[in-house]
C-alpha cells in the first residue's frame, strides 16, 4: 500500500489500529504531519488524519 493510499484509507474508513501495525508508511505519514496518534487503550491508537493530510491527499475537510 503506498503512502497516498494508506492516508486514504485513514480517511474512509475507521482509525482504531493496535499499536503494533504501525508500518513504514505510518511511521513517514505521522512524521509528515499527516496523521496523529491518541491511545484509546493500552494496545490501541486512534488515528486522525490533520487537515496537512487532508491538503495532501486533495481531500474537502470533514463537516463538523
Amino acid at each position: 500500500m503506498t503512502d497516498a493510499e494508506l492516508l486514504l484509507h485513514y480517511i474512509e474508513r475507521d482509525r482504531i489500529i493496535h499499536g503494533g501495525q504501525r508500518t513504514p508508511g505510518h511511521q513517514r505519514l505521522r512524521e509528515l504531519g499527516f496523521i496523529e496518534e491518541y491511545p484509546v487503550s493500552i494496545k490501541n491508537l486512534l488515528i486522525t488524519v490533520t487537515e496537512a493530510g487532508r491538503a495532501a491527499i486533495d481531500c474537502r475537510p470533514t463537516a463538523p
